[in-house]
């Protein structure tokens, strides 16, 4: 019977590991029990260390949002991924709690581009990621997208420092440039031409906006920015463009 130790270093049971996660995905749910039941020390250290706070097992949603995830890791796991089933796991406790969390509290802080450039800075994450639990949720799923909008940009050719020192200076601009944005990222077949090109398809989109080609083209990385957030994944980012949009919230 394959009994596995916290103590032990992962690469003493990887290997070991695998092959009982094959056999439970393979339909062995008893060995799931035992497996998730093993684990359960794991996960309530996990959800611990994000919430700040000690695990009520009964009656704690965040504890059982930690075994569902802890489950929903062993189904999705590939012992070709490059990260241990332990990592792994770590990662979809955590996006799962975030995503409780936002779901309950939606966040409503609006983030200017100036924090793009305090990103890049060595003590974002000092700054960010607070003692309070609820803003350590909401602060480590800020540091996630922003990472993944980094990596989005830079298919571009845009950094976090062209958008500070190219962000429209006029409300009514900034207005202009996230109507084209909403075009761009509405109508699918300007958004794949922006895609497959990695610039903005101006001939085509002349065609379904009155705003001068000058103007767009000014402001060509601020827009590609702007439309890449309202497609993607970016929930938290996607805050500040609703007040923008409307000629509030300020991006500088």
């Amino acid at each position: 019977m394959l009994k596995i130790r916290f103590f032990r270093k992962e690469k003493d049971y990887t290997e070991s590991m695998n092959d009982v996660i094959k056999r439970i995905q393979n339909g062995d749910e008893a060995l799931r029990e035992k497996f998730i039941r093993d684990f359960i020390p794991f996960i309530i250290k996990n959800i611990s260390q994000f919430s700040g706070k000690y695990v009520e097992v009964e009656n704690c949603d965040e504890y059982s949002i930690g075994l569902s995830a802890f489950n929903e890791a062993i189904n999705s796991f590939n012992e070709t991924m490059r990260t241990s089933f332990l990592k792994f796991s770590r990662q979809v406790i955590r996006r799962r709690l975030i995503n409780y969390v936002n779901k309950n509290e939606k966040s409503k802080k609006t983030f200017p581009f100036t924090y793009f450039e305090e990103y890049e800075s060595q003590d974002f994450e000092e700054k960010y990621l607070s003692i309070d639990s609820h803003e350590q949720f909401k602060s480590i799923e800020i540091n996630e997208q922003m990472s993944l909008f980094e990596n989005k940009l830079k298919e571009f050719d845009i950094s976090f420092t062209d958008l500070v020192l190219n962000s429209p200076k006029h409300k009514d601009t900034k207005v202009s440039s996230i109507e084209v944005a909403r075009l761009l990222s509405q109508n699918n077949e300007l958004f794949h031409k922006l895609l497959r090109k990695k610039k903005i398809p101006m001939v085509d989109l002349l065609k379904y906006t009155d705003i001068s080609k000058k103007t767009i083209e000014r402001n060509r990385k601020f827009i590609i920015a702007v439309t890449l957030i309202l497609k993607g994944q970016f929930d938290v980012l996607n805050e500040f463009i609703k007040d923008a949009g409307k000629g509030g919230e300020s991006f500088d």
